[in-house]
């Protein structure tokens, strides 16, 4: 189990790199719940379509250095990793995008159902990026 889920969550980073957003709706549980530092939790696909169509307008992202561990049951994994971004149209509730490019560290943990992501939550310093982006 743990390696089918480890191949699942490579496969979410490798799909957010190349903008395949609509192939990482696959992966995700119908009821996925999606927990982020700047919303309040959302639940279901839909929802989760909104977040990427939201992040490929006002975002470009690449995540790198990615480390992904997963429990011995295969139930919950995480990960860490680097995101290298220019922010390029503002964001709800954001300051407002210049282009500015940043880095910064950040992290997901994830919970499974069967074969299918049904929870992501997303974790990065958001002062840092305030201060990157100022």
């Amino acid at each position: 189990m743990t390696t089918l889920h480890k191949e699942i969550l490579t496969q979410y980073f490798e799909l957010f790199n190349g903008g395949y957003y609509r192939t990482i709706l696959d992966l995700l549980d119908e009821s996925v719940v999606h927990d982020t530092v700047h919303l309040q939790a959302e639940t279901g696909k839909k929802a989760y379509e909104s977040f990427l169509n939201r992040q490929a307008e006002c975002y470009q992202e690449h995540v790198h250095d990615v480390v992904i561990m997963i429990n011995d049951e295969g139930t919950h994994g995480a990960a860490e990793y680097l995101v290298t971004g220019t922010y390029r149209k503002t964001d709800l509730g954001q300051l407002p995008a210049r282009g500015q490019v940043y880095t910064i560290r950040a992290g997901a943990f994830f919970q499974f159902n069967g074969d299918k992501i049904s929870r992501v939550t997303s974790y990065h310093n958001l002062q840092e990026w305030l201060d990157k982006i100022r």
